[in-house]
């Protein structure tokens, strides 16, 4: 049953493939049985998640320019007004264009805070947010640790947010491969990241050559949006070397080609809650991760936690993995059943209705 008085546009920098702009589509698509409007605004580029989003979601391209691109704003505005927005659900830094769009148009903002270093929290550029901060009515933080920052940085109200984890995508019914994935099934390992610093991939190579040490028929497969920056060059010079290492690219639907693989791992030196680690549980892999951020509260087995920049300890478990099959069986299904327990879409998206309700509350006939 939907309250019709709910009218929500998401705001998004761009449809890239990243965790912020996922959720940012999931939001839009699944809210549209929940609520009276459901849109979303995109204020900078295109991408390949644009076919994700459901023909029922009303969409709007801004193309900002800059940061204060009247004619984009005027945009915005003249939406909202036709469509009588009254939450903007500003995800990431799209919060200073929601800003922007209060000011000019009546409605309540919320921030989705999806801030991916968490370990280097203290050098976050604090004076615009903490300007903005007086406009939000309501932040969601990705980890606890995020929500405490927000707590001690931003000086927010302890009833003015709250923590929200991720929720990931249901798998397909059936597996849908569009891509062909080279060796054996139980021997592939998929790596979920864009390519960039933070994920560390260069890490991840060195523990592969010692895990093909081991396991020689193994492969692994780097998914994720290539910048073509000099980080990206970097990860393509170690990988050559290995014909067992697949730079893939990107691919907006992840669930559709993760059963492909057994193995799904995450070198980063910094992560908040990484929505394929999400991903990773749905489709039944087994993870190997860094415990950074909100991971080792995702992971409930640390056998399977290995520090940051530790070649020898990753190669170490994905090597027992690929010995141990029944092993990797095993840690699969349990890791599925507490992401299926614990992660929950239909939870996420009741505390985001109820937070709405208590603005609009649903009208009686």
């Amino acid at each position: 049953m939907s309250n019709l008085q709910i009218r929500v546009l998401q705001i998004i920098d761009s449809l890239s493939v990243g965790g912020a702009e996922k959720m940012a589509v999931s939001f839009a698509n699944e809210l549209v049985e929940r609520v009276g409007f459901s849109g979303i605004c995109v204020t900078r580029s295109d991408g390949p998640l644009r076919r994700q989003i459901q023909p029922n979601v009303a969409c709007l391209f801004l193309q900002k320019k800059s940061v204060f691109d009247l004619r984009a704003l005027t945009r915005l505005v003249a939406f909202m007004r036709k469509n009588q927005i009254n939450v903007l659900h500003a995800h990431s830094s799209s919060i200073y264009t929601a800003v922007l769009a209060r000011m000019l148009y009546p409605c309540r903002v919320v921030w989705h805070d999806h801030y991916g270093n968490a370990e280097m929290l203290s050098e976050r550029p604090t004076l615009p947010l903490k300007w903005v901060s007086r406009w939000i009515d309501y932040i969601w933080s990705v980890t606890p640790g995020l929500w405490s920052w927000s707590l001690q940085t931003l000086k927010r109200k302890e009833n003015s947010g709250q923590y929200l984890p991720n929720f990931p995508q249901e798998p397909p019914s059936t597996s849908a491969l569009s891509l062909q994935f080279q060796g054996n099934p139980l021997k592939r390992i998929v790596c979920l990241a864009n390519l960039r610093p933070q994920k560390d991939h260069l890490t991840l190579i060195r523990a592969f050559s010692d895990v093909l040490k081991v396991e020689p028929d193994a492969h692994l497969f780097l998914i994720g949006r290539d910048f073509e920056d000099a980080y990206s060059t970097q990860v393509r010079r170690a990988a050559e070397s290995y014909p067992n290492i697949h730079i893939v690219g990107v691919h907006p639907n992840p669930q559709e080609i993760l059963p492909a693989f057994r193995i799904g791992v995450l070198s980063s030196r910094s992560e908040g809650l990484p929505l394929a680690l999400l991903e990773y549980g749905m489709a039944q892999l087994a993870p190997v991760c860094t415990s950074v951020g909100h991971v080792s509260a995702v992971i409930p087995n640390p056998d399977y936690l290995v520090p940051v920049e530790d070649p020898a300890r990753l190669a170490e478990r994905v090597t027992f993995l690929l010995k141990n099959p029944e092993a990797c069986a095993v840690w699969a299904q349990e890791f599925h059943h507490f992401i299926q327990n614990h992660y929950s879409r239909n939870a996420c998206l009741l505390t985001v209705v109820q937070k709405y309700a208590t603005w609009f509350p649903a009208v009686s006939n």
